[in-house]
C-alpha cells in the first residue's frame, strides 16, 4: 500500500458547495490547496492530474483537517473524533440532503431539533473548541437557510 506523505499542498475538486467548506478548513489549517470546481464528487489529490487519494466529502475534509494536528479540528481525543465524524455525517445526510428548493418540512424540523439538542448549553458541537463538526454543520445550515451558496 502506497504511503501518502503529510499534506503540504494539494488539489480539491468537486461541486462548489463542497469547495466552499474545503476552503474554510484549509484556511484554518494553513495548507495551500487549489480548489477546482467540477460536477464530479469531491476528491483530494497531491497535485493536478494525479490520482486522488481521498474521495468523498467526509474523507476529503478529514484529510484536510489532519494536515494541521495542532488545530485539533478532528477533536482532542478519540471520543471527540468519533463525535466529529457523527456530526459530519449528520450535516451530509440530514442537513445537506434537504437543500432542495422545496425541502420536506418534517424532515428539516427533525434535523434542526436534533441540532438544537446537540448545542444545548454548549458553544461548540464537540468539546471546547472549534472542530470540523462546527464548520460542516454551519456551512450546511447556511446553504439550507439561503445564507450560503447552493449547489
Amino acid at each position: 500500500m502506497e504511503t501518502v506523505p503529510p499534506l503540504s499542498a494539494g488539489v480539491v475538486s468537486g461541486p462548489q458547495a463542497s469547495l466552499d467548506v474545503a476552503g474554510v478548513v484549509t484556511s484554518l489549517c494553513g495548507v495551500p490547496v487549489t480548489l477546482v470546481e467540477s460536477v464530479s464528487p469531491v476528491t483530494l489529490a497531491a497535485a493536478p492530474g494525479q490520482e486522488p487519494y481521498a474521495k468523498g466529502y467526509g474523507a476529503v475534509l478529514r484529510s484536510l483537517a489532519r494536515a494541521s494536528p495542532a488545530a485539533k479540528l478532528l477533536g482532542a481525543t478519540p471520543f471527540e473524533e468519533g463525535n466529529v465524524d457523527s456530526w459530519v455525517e449528520f450535516a451530509m445526510l440530514e442537513l445537506s440532503a434537504h437543500t432542495d428548493d422545496i425541502p420536506d418540512a418534517a424532515l428539516v424540523a427533525g434535523a434542526l431539533t436534533r441540532l438544537d439538542k446537540g448545542l444545548e448549553g454548549k458553544t461548540f458541537l464537540v468539546g471546547d473548541a472549534l472542530t470540523l463538526a462546527d464548520i460542516v454543520v454551519t456551512c450546511a445550515a447556511l446553504r439550507f437557510s439561503g445564507g450560503g451558496k447552493k449547489g
